[in-house]
């Protein structure tokens, strides 16, 4: 279908991840380059409205309280100008309620179970046996709306203030060369790769490649990170604990290759334009890397997954003294 000209505001419920929010971002353009008359509106919350703003395709940003119920979700919907169309990018129980409550006649959504119903145009949930790339199904929202998508990139810009706290960060570094970045933790258990492997892959890293390891993450992982920098007798890497989503980017804008744990830094170095090397722990790679994209590569973590394995992937990527 297409979107009839009386169409206000297109509503893209978006929040608690940062990966799934970046990975939205090529269906947010479509919508934008189809309806440019519409207001692109984007409901977040807190932690990843640094993943909209500055981006030309959303036009407003309204946050929500974290772990919104359905009616406070449709009461933030329902404040939008009229004539909404909502474009349920998390298709939980509760945003497929919010979206009903929110009276738009246009609800675009993910037809799981039986919350299907509660959308007017629904989208077939991930084939497992045939998993497609996460911003390529999501896209697919956008489709069903009329917006034709071609490219599947997902973006995030950085600011002046972005790109100064890597520079001040980098200067700690002495002019090294071949800096990558490594994303050792998670919040999440499942997915995490044993760090005592992680300390192997570093060590080979540094000693076979001549690469400069940095230790990515949050404020609240610095102490996890600097106790595992401890653990190297020599050589230990250096820590970037960064304070915002922007800095995070900007850090990995700079590195040669991101390395680590699927995660939204792995999503926030694609934005950037940064290779990836992504070791799955529990979902499918597909799910998540970039297809046919030698830029970017998942590595699925199994008893054959060794250290060993991984810097001759890296050695094929030609990512190092580029």
């Amino acid at each position: 279908m297409e979107l009839d000209d009386s169409t206000r505001t297109i509503a893209a419920l978006l929040f608690r991840r940062v990966g799934d929010s970046l990975l939205a971002t090529p269906a947010l353009r479509e919508l934008k380059a189809r309806y440019p008359m519409c207001d692109v509106c984007v409901i977040s919350e807190p932690q990843v409205v640094r993943v909209f703003e500055q981006l030309p395709y959303v036009d407003s940003i309204v946050t929500c309280a974290p772990s919104p119920s359905p009616i406070a979700l449709a009461c933030v919907l329902r404040k939008l100008p009229r004539k909404l169309v909502t474009v349920d990018f998390l298709s939980d129980p509760r945003t497929a309620l919010a979206c009903l409550l929110s009276g738009a006649k246009v609800r675009a959504g993910f037809g799981i179970s039986m919350r299907k119903h509660l959308y007017s145009h629904t989208v077939s949930p991930q084939d497992t046996l045939k998993p497609l790339y996460s911003a390529i199904h999501k896209a697919r929202l956008a489709e069903v709306l009329g917006a034709g998508t071609t490219e599947f990139h997902s973006e995030f810009k950085l600011t002046d203030d972005d790109r100064a706290h890597a520079e001040s960060f980098w200067k700690t570094l002495a002019q090294a060369e071949n800096v990558v970045a490594f994303f050792v933790s998670s919040r999440r258990s499942y997915k995490k790769w044993p760090l005592e492997k992680f300390q192997d892959l570093i060590a080979m890293c540094q000693n076979e490649l001549g690469i400069t390891p940095v230790l990515i993450g949050s404020q609240e992982e610095e102490g996890e990170l600097l106790e595992f920098a401890q653990t190297f007798p020599t050589k230990p890497p250096a820590v970037m604990a960064c304070p915002t989503l922007g800095a995070l980017a900007a850090v990995l804008a700079r590195c040669r290759l991101f390395l680590g744990n699927d995660g939204g830094p792995k999503h926030l170095a694609c934005a950037v334009g940064t290779p990836t090397l992504t070791i799955f722990c529990a979902d499918h790679p597909e799910y998540w890397t970039p297809p046919a994209d030698p830029k970017h590569i998942g590595l699925q973590s199994n008893s054959s997954l060794s250290a060993e394995k991984i810097v001759r992937v890296i050695q094929g990527m030609d990512v190092l003294n580029a």
